[in-house]
Parts: C-alpha cells; sequence; structure tokens
C-alpha cells in the first residue's frame, strides 16, 4: 500500500560481513508439518515448493509459505544472521497496483522466533527477501528471545528457498580489500542469451547460445554510444552508460596477486545504477528519459546514439 514501506527495518547496509562459525537446520518443516530438510540443506538449485500459487497475481502464493526451522544448539553469538539461498518470481507493476486495488498484499519475509515458553514472538516482521535472480540474503536474527532453537519463516510471495542456514558474524582484523577498477569497459550489441530450460521459474541464460532477435522491444530515446564507455562507468560520479535489451557491458580487469598461503579470497562485483521496464504502470516507461539524478543535478549522459 502508498502508505507501507517495502520492507521494514533494519535497512541493509551493504557492509563487509565475516563469518567462520555456521549452524545448519536439525529439522526442517512447512506448514503442514512436513519434512522439508531434504529441499534448505544444501544450494542444489532444488528449492522448497512454496506451495499453490496464486493464478490471479504473479508472485505470490494463496497461503503464506511456512518454514518452522529447528536447531540442535540454542542460537547464541553476538551477531546471529540467517542466510538464504534462493530466488522469488517477481509480479509486475501493474500487477502490484491491480493488488493494492483488491487490498491484496506481497508481504516479504517476517522472522518468528519461539521463546523458553513454546510462545512466537516476532523478531523482524516483512524484513526481506532475496531480490533479482538466484542470490544469497543475509537477514538479522538480533533480539532473539533467550534459548532460542525455532525460527519461522513466513512470506506470501512466490519465493523458492534452496538453502538456509545461520552464520555467526565476527570482526575480522586481518582481513584485507582490494579495490580494482575497469581496465575496459566496452559497450557492444551482443544479442539475446536463449533462456535455458527452466526448473521451479529459476531464471537462467545460455550466454554461449545468443540470437540477433527476440520478441521484445526497448525503450525510445538516447542511448550511450556502442565503443569505449569507460570513462562512463569507472566511478560513481553521476555519469552512466545506458544500454538496452541485447546490449551489454564487457569488463576486463588486472589479475591481483594470488593470495598468500592460508588465505582465501572472494570476488564482488560491485554495480551502481539502476533498471527501468516497461511495464504499463511505470511511469514514463515506454522513454529512456526521465532518468534518475545524482543530488547535484542531472545525470551526465555522453556519446549518445539516438533513433531506438
Amino acid at each position: 500500500a502508498p502508505d507501507s514501506p517495502a520492507v521494514f527495518v533494519p535497512e541493509p547496509t551493504s557492509s563487509l560481513l565475516f563469518s567462520r562459525r555456521s549452524a545448519y537446520p536439525a529439522s526442517a518443516r512447512d506448514r503442514s508439518g512436513v519434512s522439508v530438510l531434504a529441499e534448505i540443506e544444501d544450494r542444489d538449485g532444488q528449492a522448497l515448493d512454496p506451495g499453490v500459487l496464486d493464478a490471479r497475481w504473479l508472485g505470490r502464493v494463496n497461503a503464506p509459505l511456512e518454514l518452522d526451522l529447528e536447531f540442535a544448539e540454542v542460537i547464541n553469538g553476538d551477531r546471529p544472521v540467517l542466510v538464504i539461498d534462493g530466488w522469488v518470481e517477481y509480479p509486475y507493476s501493474q500487477t502490484m497496483f491491480a493488488a493494492w486495488q483488491a487490498g491484496i498484499t506481497y508481504r516479504p519475509v517476517t522472522i518468528e522466533a519461539m521463546d523458553a515458553g513454546g510462545t512466537w514472538q516476532t523478531v523482524h516482521e516483512a524484513v526481506g527477501y532475496p531480490a533479482g535472480m538466484t542470490r544469497t540474503s543475509v537477514l538479522p536474527l538480533e533480539n532473539l528471545p533467550e534459548g532460542t532453537r525455532r525460527i519461522r519463516l513466513s512470506t506470501d510471495l512466490e519465493m523458492y528457498i534452496d538453502a538456509v542456514r545461520i552464520a555467526y558474524v565476527e570482526p575480522c582484523r586481518d582481513a584485507q580489500i582490494t579495490r580494482v577498477k575497469p581496465q575496459t569497459a566496452m559497450l557492444r550489441d551482443v544479442g539475446y542469451p536463449r533462456k535455458a530450460p527452466s526448473f521451479q521459474r529459476k531464471a537462467d541464460f545460455d550466454w554461449d547460445d545468443r540470437v540477433p532477435f527476440w520478441d521484445t522491444r526497448v525503450q525510445s530515446g538516447a542511448y550511450t554510444r556502442f565503443g569505449d564507455v569507460g570513462s562512463l562507468v569507472s566511478d560513481r560520479d553521476g555519469a552512466v552508460g545506458v544500454f538496452g535489451a541485447g546490449e551489454a557491458v564487457q569488463f576486463s580487469f588486472a589479475s591481483p596477486a594470488e593470495p598468500g598461503q592460508n588465505w582465501n579470497r572472494q570476488f564482488v562485483l560491485d554495480l551502481y545504477g539502476w533498471c527501468k521496464d516497461m511495464d504499463l504502470m511505470t511511469q514514463e516507461g515506454f522513454r529512456v528519459d526521465p532518468v534518475p539524478g545524482n543530488g547535484t543535478g542531472d545525470v551526465v549522459r555522453t556519446r549518445h546514439r539516438s533513433g531506438r
């Protein structure tokens, strides 16, 4: 609804979290009490069935998905977090608007915990979900009742939970962060990767199997010219590269030095930008302009092409 936020506090921070210790559920049951532990033990692309889909509203289930997780030991530590691997089926803007008109809600994940007396207490309401394609979400678990061993997740989103665990966050003063800017950034007309056969609506595309045409449309307006766009995308300065369907920005990076013995390394692609769809209920959805500003004026766009 317009008078309520999409998700509630705490807001995501994008801060780096480090953990050496995890706890996996000893049991997992759905809303009917049936064991679903096998579905959420491993990140294997075989997710928990969200239930009967609501045929009226894309991305929503008829009855809220519930997942009751029990752990062998009490959940303790200064900063336990819930780690969920999965994906959702996104509704379109027109679907969300129609649902709002009908008084239907799309509620992100709510987390409850069972206290020592066997009563469920809400820990976080509508806190979030794995947004976009397959990804890992980290949801907070602070302020759990003392002695908590069971937590329950609920949502009426069409959400596919592939794996769940608790991670215990701790400081890592020895962590070394190296930021590497792209050596090259080239905007190209690459065609359309074919959608691979999917299971449980998991979005997957085959980059090695591309076709020059697809049944899609693009917004009219000015797009960045093909070629070198490094000066537009190297810094968060308001300059942006604007590209559409069937196009891609291909980056290359210098290889960093190999990590030392007993070290491991994780690569993170840090992107800042946005996308604009053509849904009927998206304001100005059929044209590139207007685009968001950077707080200091209009977005800088250079070397553009037009007439799409």
